[in-house]
């Protein structure tokens, strides 16, 4: 990760992924870090954290599972937000649905249609 520092502006860069066509690998060749320079978390010690990251790669029901395949239980419901499971095909459906027809609508003078 290269910086560029313009007057108090700090701008990080992140670092170029390869095309793999173009260099003869195969897409599982291919790491896409994450970057976890741009991560602020507001009540994580930030600095443990980056050492040490604790990532979520996926969810289903009430569990969230790490890259290395551990499941976790979503104690919180995604923080009270996914008190009906992860990945519910009724919500699943009905969110397509919704978004096929209009994803967002800005609320400041008018609102949308639910489907």
């Amino acid at each position: 990760m290269s910086s560029y520092t313009d007057g108090q502006i700090n701008i990080r860069l992140s670092p170029v992924i390869p095309n793999p066509v173009e260099y003869n690998m195969s897409i599982s060749d291919v790491t896409v870090p994450n970057d976890l320079d741009s991560l602020w978390m507001p009540f994580t010690d930030n600095r443990s954290f980056k050492k040490q990251p604790r990532l979520f790669s996926e969810a289903d029901g009430m569990y969230y599972f790490t890259p290395d395949g551990r499941k976790v239980l979503d104690g919180t419901s995604g923080l009270w937000c996914v008190n009906a499971g992860h990945r519910r095909k009724p919500i699943i459906e009905a969110v397509s649905k919704q978004v096929e027809k209009l994803d967002y609508a800005q609320v400041s003078s008018r609102t949308s249609v639910i489907l």
